[in-house]
């Protein structure tokens, strides 16, 4: 019994198949680095909120707080009973495209000085 070789009939596969598998992986890759680039501003987006509202509970000038922040960022500071509270607001793209926009937002609360 002779065995058929298909190895003549395979030759240049592994290539067409990575040529055809590179784009989606590189894709998933880009995909992942812009959801984790987000995930970072969101951390930032939560840091910059609670010192503003530390900062306004303090008493300082909310031109001074809201000088502090990056023009894609809108600050709202308001005041409740013993509460401070600052709720920030960030609009970003995933992969720089504008149809993938959305908002994250952040919000922390400080106690008035003096209570």
């Amino acid at each position: 019994m002779r065995l058929k070789s298909k190895a003549k009939n395979e030759i240049g596969s592994a290539t067409a198949e990575f040529a055809i598998l590179m784009p989606a992986i590189m894709g998933l890759v880009l995909v992942m680095i812009s959801a984790f680039s987000i995930q970072i501003q969101k951390f930032q987006l939560i840091q910059q909120a609670a010192t503003a509202a530390r900062a306004f509970a303090r008493g300082e000038p909310v031109e001074l707080i809201d000088s502090w922040f990056s023009a894609n960022t809108d600050i709202e500071l308001t005041d409740a009973r013993q509460f401070v509270c600052a709720n920030a607001i960030r609009k970003v793209k995933l992969l720089d495209l504008e149809a993938a926009s959305f908002e994250i937002a952040a919000q922390h609360c400080a106690r008035e000085s003096g209570l």
